[in-house]
């Protein structure tokens, strides 16, 4: 499976786990220059800006290895542009980030780790 196959394979997991708790997606991949949103999910009137890393076997380390201050940084900037852009303003929100590692044997293991503390 190509790498962006797994990542888009990752993001379907995601929504489906985000919706069996209650949030409703209400956009996909918005991207600026900083970088990407994968999901932005609502639960009630808080907004969850959320991150996802798929991990196809164990090669490079799981998922949660992954995201780094740097990319956590220019996570953060591509959410004030999403705000910016849709002018929210005073918003109830939460980062998030999903990991997800698939094993070569098909068992899925999901993490979703709440309101990041930046």
């Amino acid at each position: 499976m190509r790498k962006v196959d797994v990542g888009k394979h990752g993001e379907a997991i995601a929504v489906e786990y985000l919706s069996k708790r209650g949030l409703i997606e209400i956009e996909r991949n918005f991207y600026t220059r900083f970088g990407e949103i994968d999901i932005i999910a609502l639960n009630g009137d808080v907004y969850h800006f959320i991150e996802v890393k798929t991990r196809l076997g164990d090669t490079y380390g799981s998922s949660l290895e992954s995201m780094t201050q740097s990319k956590m940084n220019n996570f953060v900037r591509t959410i004030q542009a999403y705000i910016k852009k849709n002018s929210l303003s005073d918003i109830n929100m939460s980062v998030d980030f999903i990991g997800i590692d698939i094993s070569l044997d098909g068992t899925i293991d999901i993490e979703w780790i709440e309101n990041i503390t930046l």
